[in-house]
């Protein structure tokens, strides 16, 4: 039953942060600023989900970087000994 309470508590924060992640590259195509991403973002209006595409992509970059310091760190923790 925790596995399923963490599950639960790991998607309600990975779908708040995908929200303000999405809310915020999509101000960047309303933003006139010289902001870089704001640049490729307003390269195609309309023409591209740029919104989904960083969120996947930066949520994948994240996943890899959290992955490896959890294998890194915690390996042997998880490991079992064989008898």
């Amino acid at each position: 039953m925790i596995n399923v309470i963490f599950v639960a508590l790991g998607g309600a924060l990975g779908s708040v942060v995908r929200y303000l992640s999405y809310s915020y590259v999509n101000s960047l195509s309303k933003d006139n600023g010289n902001a870089f991403l704001a640049r490729i973002v307003n390269l195609f209006p309309g023409a591209f989900p740029f919104a989904t595409f960083f969120v996947n992509v930066f949520g994948s970059i994240l996943a890899g970087f959290i992955y490896y310091f959890v294998i890194r760190n915690f390996e042997n923790f998880f490991c079992k000994k064989k008898i």
